[in-house]
């Protein structure tokens, strides 16, 4: 598979998802620090905020942010 059949390659082939994601700067990439960046994300599809996103959620998400 080549990387641009792969939703978002422009972004992880610059590393610009990595050096979001590693946050202390330190050249890896942490569980927490992966936790902190979806987290916001999460929230936004967790239309009901139980904890739970379901594909009616997530399609109403999708509809609202025009994807």
């Amino acid at each position: 598979m080549r990387r641009e059949d792969i939703d978002g390659w422009k972004v992880i082939g610059t590393g610009n998802l990595f050096t979001r994601l590693d946050v202390n700067t330190d050249g890896y990439v942490e569980v927490a620090e992966i936790d902190s960046f979806t987290a916001p994300r999460f929230a936004d599809f967790d239309l009901d905020h139980n904890g739970y996103i379901t594909e009616v959620e997530a399609e109403k998400y999708e509809k609202l942010r025009g994807y």
